[in-house]
């Protein structure tokens, strides 16, 4: 099994950010890092209108993002629960100059997931705020 730590680089804004998170009862959020800024678009129900949407990112985010990310414990590649049918598909990619790091999983999260979707939640992402 491959683990590995979120980050052995200073560099705290990565040139390439993308989350992705799936429900089995139909809710989709993409969220990606671009030259202009993040960007995300959700979609709920079977034939959904999907819009992508700029969202503003203040200044110390990417502080806060990389101190929160740095005391992650290491995270493994994969996370799969198998006797779950109808949960949650996740994937996380960051691309530093000197590493890229992934990470996914179905109904199953590493250790501080929770901070690292919290930290999320300071975009003001609507989406990434609810908890049902």
């Amino acid at each position: 099994m491959i683990s590995y730590s979120l980050f052995k680089t200073d560099q705290m804004k990565p040139s390439k950010f993308r989350y992705s998170e799936t429900s089995y009862f139909g809710y989709t959020l993409n969220l990606e890092l671009t030259e202009a800024g993040f960007r995300y678009q959700y979609s709920d129900g079977p034939f959904p209108t999907i819009v992508w949407k700029s969202v503003e990112v203040e200044a110390d985010f990417w502080t806060i993002f990389h101190h929160i990310m740095m005391a992650q414990p290491k995270w493994k590649r994969n996370y799969h629960q198998v006797d779950v049918c109808d949960g949650v598909n996740w994937e996380l990619e960051l691309v530093y100059p000197d590493r890229t790091f992934k990470s996914k999983g179905y109904q199953s999260w590493p250790a501080g997931f929770d901070d690292f979707h919290g930290c999320l939640g300071l975009l003001g992402v609507k989406e990434l705020l609810d908890d049902d």
